[in-house]
């Protein structure tokens, strides 16, 4: 315990032990199970260190110096501690997940508290996403950085900083990536010839038909 000088600062140092919900540092010199817990001060004036000293000191006493845990993070700083992750950096998907962080979910949801996103939350950046020149994208586009945002909030879930993944509780709908097209006279044409007897009513409209013959075929 004491008042350290250093080249950038004074360092105050205690030793404490965690409260049970793990959200706040106590006093606890001489107790087993301590240890020693760092505060940097963040000044070189030694009479402002002592009072700083004083200060955390008081906390500590009354239960109220809040741990990292308990303390507000904001998305964009969980996100960038996300992306700087050796086993995230070493994915091969990481370069879209960066550009999906970066790009969409911290332009949404950076300055929110990483524990105040609510399910509303993310449909709402569903709701609002938007390609880069304005059009709406893709259902399996906005899905990707569903599932992006997921991801790194079930991290977050892993190291403690969040209890539940508001992501998971909004559905990913389909992306029906099948399409249908209509068929020109002479493709449908081929297609008839080639077509088996029982794909051949009559009558029948050629367009009904092929309609009906390119999703029996999917």
């Amino acid at each position: 315990m004491g008042l350290t000088k250093r080249r950038d600062s004074y360092y105050v140092e205690f030793r404490v032990i965690e409260s049970a919900d793990g959200t706040s540092w106590t006093l606890a010199s001489g107790v087993p199970g301590t240890r020693k817990k760092r505060w940097k001060v963040g000044c070189l004036n030694k009479t402002i260190a002592r009072e700083m000293e004083a200060a955390i000191k008081t906390r500590l006493l009354l239960g109220h110096e809040k741990t990292e845990q308990a303390k507000p993070i904001l998305f964009k700083e969980w996100a960038t501690a996300y992306l700087n992750l050796e086993s995230i950096k070493t994915l091969r998907s990481y370069q879209d997940r960066l550009e999906i962080i970066e790009r969409q979910l911290i332009s949404f949801f950076g300055g929110k508290v990483l524990t105040e996103i609510k399910p509303h939350d993310v449909e709402a950046f569903r709701a609002q996403r938007k390609k880069k020149d304005g059009t709406k994208p893709s259902i399996q586009t906005v899905n990707n950085d569903h599932v992006v945002l997921k991801h790194c909030l079930n991290v977050a879930i892993r190291r403690g900083l969040l209890q539940i993944n508001p992501a998971t509780r909004v559905p990913l709908p389909d992306p029906q990536n099948a399409r249908e097209r209509v068929l020109t006279e002479e493709e449908w044409s081929k297609l008839y010839e080639a077509a088996k007897g029982h794909l051949k009513p009559v009558p029948y409209s050629p367009i009904s038909w092929a309609r009906d013959l390119v999703r029996l075929s999917v």
